[in-house]
């Protein structure tokens, strides 16, 4: 088979919308292990076909404000201003900036607040390669025929053209589903081979990490611990093992990934809101991953629960910072992961950093 790779391309704002809306891909041959059906015509959504007759400028401005949400897109005017350090914090800052992993959360969606690449696509992790990130994530929802497909939600209603349950859906069903940019809806083998391949493997030489979240199914769906060895079979027949960590909301599914293979990293997603008291949180997890806004609250800021977490053996990642400042606060803190919606900010905010020191 022949598989879409996202080419090489700059990313700064200025550049045309016409041209990143039109964005070409190079294909590169691979082996035909994919489940692959012919590509039927889909139906565009009556956004897109407004938008077209107005022209490429309002197609791109209707799919960005469509129903068809996003991960919060990279802001055109994000700050990136380095809040004021001492001496001994800038320090820590340089060397936090160098080991910490900056990762794209879906992928990274953006550049901007009016174009894709669309959420959790190969197009979206490979482009958070390519503004600098170390790390990419993205979601995983299992269909009927029994494949993990690359989509946050578990109805494929709000980032396709289709709809209803993914857990309803068959391969053929999945592969004739695309997003408002025209990608497909990968499958966990499909974004493997990209992540691979990419760029001449540049990301898989570099060992860029991956985190892969897998979504609690539907009860209809009865995953089992063969759905979770089938997801981790092909982890290692990619040979994404030494890159990979395994994240979910639900203890059940990474208590199935620990019984298959308990030398995988894993990260116990704590729901918006909440925070998981490490000292109860079983020995076989990596990392607690808890949102920046909410979470901290019952131990009064990062720096008390990240304290928390380490005597506990655990680290910390955190989502749903958007600033500096809160960047700052977290790497100050300890904090060993940041799930960016805005890595071009978190990499600028970095470069500042290391011109000082």
């Amino acid at each position: 088979m022949r598989i879409a790779v996202p080419p090489a391309e700059s990313f700064t704002s200025s550049l045309p919308v016409a041209v990143l809306a039109t964005e070409t891909v190079h294909e590169v041959e691979l082996p035909d292990t994919v489940p692959v059906v012919a590509e039927a015509v889909p139906t565009e959504p009556d956004p897109w076909r407004i938008a077209r007759k107005l022209g490429a400028s309002a197609l791109v401005i209707g799919i960005g404000v469509s129903a068809y949400g996003l991960a919060q897109p990279e802001a055109a005017h994000a700050s990136t201003t380095v809040p004021k350090l001492t001496r001994a914090q800038e320090k820590k800052m340089t060397t936090a900036c160098g080991t910490d992993l900056a990762t794209g959360h879906r992928g990274q969606v953006g550049p901007n607040a009016a174009i894709g690449p669309d959420e959790d696509t190969s197009r979206a992790l490979i482009r958070a390669y390519r503004i600098g990130a170390k790390a990419g994530e993205t979601d995983f929802n299992l269909d009927a025929s029994g494949t993990w497909y690359s989509i946050h939600d578990s109805s494929v209603n709000r980032t396709t053209n289709g709809s209803g349950m993914v857990a309803n859906k068959t391969d053929a069903q999945m592969n004739r589903l695309h997003t408002p940019d025209g990608s497909s809806v990968p499958s966990e083998q499909h974004l493997g081979q990209v992540y691979n391949h990419a760029d001449n493997g540049k990301y898989a030489k570099q060992q860029r990490e991956l985190v892969w979240e897998l979504k609690p199914q539907p009860a209809a769906a009865q995953m089992g611990k063969k759905d979770i060895q089938n997801f981790v079979d092909v982890i290692n027949q990619e040979g994404l093992h030494d890159v990979m960590s395994i994240s979910s909301l639900s203890l059940h599914n990474l208590e199935l990934v620990h019984e298959v293979d308990p030398t995988i990293p894993l990260q116990l997603i704590a729901p918006v809101g909440q925070s998981y008291n490490p000292s109860k949180v079983p020995s076989f997890i990596s990392r607690l991953n808890v949102d920046y806004t909410h979470a901290m609250k019952s131990y009064g800021n990062f720096s008390h629960y990240i304290g928390a977490a380490r005597a506990a053996g655990f680290s910390v990642s955190e989502r749903l910072a958007t600033t500096a400042s809160q960047y700052v606060k977290f790497m100050l803190a300890g904090g060993k992961q940041l799930m960016l919606n805005k890595v071009a900010g978190y990499v600028q905010l970095c470069k500042q950093v290391l011109a000082k020191n």
